[in-house]
């Protein structure tokens, strides 16, 4: 399916005397097309083990292998090259800033990558990483001289960490290192990578086709794709 994509936050409204002319400034579209990459998994179970089990071990199997589904599209979305595959969030993305160091991520780092993004979408916008990477993010300790800490971590149940005031996403299919050329830490509103769902979640149990040997198939598939809308909503920070 096509997508339709703009950056107007160059334009803005203008103030017309009456009865004047109004000149009109046009939008640029851009368009991003969504396909449905097909994510699957199946598992065979014995004809016994689901006699014998003392517990529901569909429910558990169902679950489980929606938890498959979850970790591979996740991994797309981060890492995703685009051809025969999502396009991950990374690509799509623009670069923000290059830290000054190949092997370590300093407070300023963090800030000029907060700053090279238009304020109008800041306000919604988050920090992602891998937890390797917060880990060292938060060991810098307090980030400034009037020794106001840059981490804070949430302080109640549900309530997020926060990074220069900014939730704080971990990720594990990022770049769990801090090396040359890594693209350590993403900054952006992520309202601009869109996902598509193909429809929901789907279960086949197959009953015929390992009867043979006794067993019994699940097969678990979901259909998605996935883009970011706008490089410019979406920033990351990349080693030296």
């Amino acid at each position: 399916i096509d997508y339709p994509v703009i950056d107007d936050t160059a334009n803005d409204a203008a103030i017309t005397s009456e009865a004047a002319a109004i000149s009109a400034t046009d939008m640029t579209f851009g368009n991003k097309q969504l396909s449905a990459y097909n994510h699957t998994s199946l598992v065979k179970v014995s004809m016994q083990l689901l006699q014998d089990n003392a517990f529901d071990l569909n429910a558990f199997l169902i679950e489980a292998l929606g938890e498959r589904i979850a970790r591979s599209t996740n991994a797309k979305f981060t890492t995703g090259t685009g051809s025969g595959q999502s396009e991950c969030v990374i690509t799509g993305a623009s670069l923000g800033n290059t830290a000054g160091s190949a092997s370590a991520i300093v407070a300023g780092d963090i800030l000029d990558l907060v700053h090279s993004m238009d304020v109008s979408y800041r306000r919604n916008a988050k920090f992602m990483a891998h937890d390797n990477v917060i880990s060292a993010i938060r060991q810098l300790g307090l980030g400034s001289s009037n020794d106001f800490p840059i981490f804070i971590p949430g302080m109640g149940a549900g309530e997020n960490d926060k990074l220069f005031g900014y939730d704080v996403v971990y990720n594990n299919d990022m770049e769990s290192s801090i090396a040359t050329g890594n693209k350590t830490l993403l900054f952006g509103n992520f309202n601009k990578y869109v996902v598509r769902n193909a429809g929901g979640v789907q279960l086949m149990r197959l009953n015929e086709r390992f009867a043979d040997s006794m067993e019994v198939g699940f097969l678990v598939s979901k259909r998605v794709d996935a883009k970011v809308l706008n490089s410019a909503a979406i920033k990351y920070l990349q080693q030296a």
